[in-house]
């Protein structure tokens, strides 16, 4: 697969707004956990398939846990998130990230155009996005990315 079929398969867009990271791509930057699953996957930094094919990936050039922002994560619909259409509004999420466990409450569940670029802007609230592509049976290139938004509620040492 070319590079710009996996950018595009796992919706990555341009972020106006790039941080400075000091995680290179490809290193594995945490744990993200969904309670109501029983369910955890790692996560590394970049959306490449080097990355998807070990993960959860985490969009280069958005926030991380604890930065107060938007943070993207990533993946593949047939493999790390191919249970989070069984999520619902109220569930938690947890992320575990530099020593300790960000807990995070969904908000909103939604579908919007691979194009959509809404999912990556800045928020003045820290909130983690999770977003994969839709529809979940779909064979190829979806149309659509399935987006699960979780506000920040607490951290745990």
């Amino acid at each position: 697969m070319k590079k710009e079929e996996v950018l595009e398969s796992v919706g990555e867009f341009d972020v106006a707004e790039h941080v400075a990271v000091t995680i290179k791509a490809g290193e594995e930057i945490g744990e993200i956990s969904f309670p109501v699953l029983d369910v955890s996957i790692p996560v590394f930094h970049g959306v490449s398939e080097e990355e998807l094919v070990k993960g959860v990936g985490h969009v280069p050039g958005t926030l991380l846990p604890g930065d107060g922002g938007n943070i993207v994560l990533s993946g593949h619909r047939d493999t790390v998130f191919r249970r989070l259409k069984e999520l619902e509004v109220g569930d938690k999420v947890m992320f575990g990230f530099d020593g300790g466990w960000y807990t995070y409450k969904i908000g909103r569940i939604r579908v919007v155009d691979k194009e959509d670029t809404s999912v990556v802007v800045p928020r003045p609230r820290e909130v983690l996005t999770i977003t994969t592509c839709y529809p979940f049976t779909f064979i190829g290139r979806a149309p659509q990315r399935y987006v699960v938004e979780a506000e920040f509620i607490g951290r745990v040492e």
